[in-house]
């Protein structure tokens, strides 16, 4: 009788369809979700600001508010962090300068030049501060969230040198708030 009992589930094991040879067999996973592959961020810095200004207005000509957004936020970030930091530079060259009178010719040129420096970049990045920021309150009314692009363009405005000419980033900014405001009339 063991050898029949052997041979009905040797049979049974062989034969396809629901049975024991389904029991040792795992059903298949499925694979796993793939993750959505996001664009590398490039890090701005001094070399590579100008360039990723081009880009970003590029992008936003284009109607690729979300990648525009993305690369005129790490400009502004960048100019931000940047103006904080020659901030506190500044005023440290300027008391050398004023309170030294052991610096030989040659440790006052160094110190001009590199407070002259100093100046230079702050307009630079004054100004892409400033333009970074418009184009920021832009992609943000862009995508329908007025409250973030008032922060941004209210920035433009108290910030960027007054001008009516329909150009300037001031009254572009001016302009886009009265919308975001939904303001009518002249201002």
């Amino acid at each position: 009788m063991a050898p029949f009992l052997l041979i009905i589930l040797l049979i049974f094991a062989v034969l396809p369809g629901p049975g024991f040879s389904q029991a040792a067999r795992k059903p298949a996973k499925p694979p796993p979700p793939q993750k959505a592959v996001q664009a590398r961020e490039t890090t701005i810095n001094d070399v590579n600001v100008q360039p990723a200004f081009k880009t970003g207005e590029e992008l936003f000509k284009q109607g690729k508010t979300d990648e525009a957004l993305r690369t005129f936020l790490a400009i502004y970030r960048y100019s931000r962090d940047m103006l904080t930091f020659l901030d506190i530079i500044r005023p440290n060259y300027e008391k050398l300068l004023e309170e030294s009178t052991s610096f030989t010719q040659e440790e006052k040129e160094d110190l001009y030049i590199k407070q002259k420096r100093v100046r230079d970049l702050t307009s630079k990045y004054s100004s892409l501060r400033i333009e970074s920021a418009y184009y920021v309150g832009a992609a943000y009314a862009k995508r329908g969230d007025a409250e973030q692009a008032r922060k941004y363009l209210l920035e433009v405005c108290q910030t960027a040198p007054f001008s009516l000419k329909p150009k300037s980033t001031w009254l572009k900014a001016k302009n886009l708030l009265l919308s975001l405001f939904q303001l009518e009339g002249e201002f």
